[in-house]
């Protein structure tokens, strides 16, 4: 999963990590039905980064598929990228769940796989 800032940027690459959920505590949500769930982690980058342009085109919705070949290659590089013991590490407990983090801030988005 991919966390965007904009419509040519993302802050963060999440990890589908919990099966799924039913929270009803979740039923309405500024009039949004929200409680069918699975928890995610997290992974903040070292900084925003841009692609330049319109990746997520002119008015993306809030959930959408990403099929883009920029940004499927980005975020394969980063899941991929050492360290990824982070892929097995246990989720934080708790209602107010910290991100999951990465030992490692010096990533590059040009890194190679």
């Amino acid at each position: 999963m991919l966390l965007r800032d904009r419509i040519s940027q993302i802050v963060a690459i999440g990890l589908v990590a919990g099966d799924y959920s039913y929270l009803n505590q979740f039923d309405d949500v500024n009039g949004w039905d929200l409680q069918h769930a699975r928890r995610v982690c997290w992974h903040r980058l070292p900084s925003p980064y841009s692609f330049g342009q319109a990746v997520f085109g002119a008015n993306p919705p809030r959930l959408s598929r990403v099929q883009d070949p920029a940004l499927v290659a980005y975020a394969e590089r980063f899941v991929a990228s050492p360290p990824t013991h982070w892929q097995s590490a246990p989720l934080p407990r708790g209602r107010r769940s910290t991100m999951c983090r990465r030992r490692s801030s010096t990533w590059s988005p040009r890194s190679p796989i």
